[in-house]
């Protein structure tokens, strides 16, 4: 039996800054915090948008310190890398990625500009 071949595979990174092509926060920029690269999802640092209110838990820990009951917290959401594109703040445009090999290294380069980037 074979293996299958792992494709996941993205030119973002963490910290880069990427701009939202699709879905409900379409066009808004932030950085990546986190990137989960088995399921290709992405957390960006500007968006929270899902809350959900405190478990039992929780609750039992908020009743002694003496903090209100019933209040919402928000959780950070995840994207597909998909929906992703690496924001140049340089052009101010959305511009994709592509890998170029300087002096035996295989770095990430900008389409547009061909600009290496140092990461």
């Amino acid at each position: 039996m074979t293996r299958k071949k792992n494709n996941n595979h993205s030119y973002l990174k963490v910290g880069d800054q990427v701009k939202i092509i699709a879905g409900q926060h379409k066009g808004k920029i932030g950085k990546i915090v986190v990137i989960d690269t088995k399921n290709l999802l992405a957390q960006i640092d500007s968006i929270k948008d899902k809350l959900r209110y405190y478990s039992k838990h929780e609750q039992q820990k908020l009743k002694a310190s003496g903090n209100q009951l019933g209040e919402k917290k928000a959780i950070p959401s995840f994207l597909h890398i998909s929906n992703l594109m690496y924001w140049d703040s340089n052009l101010g445009k959305a511009t994709r990625l592509g890998s170029k090999i300087v002096a035996h290294k295989k770095l990430r380069n900008i389409k547009k500009s061909e600009n290496v980037l140092d990461n």
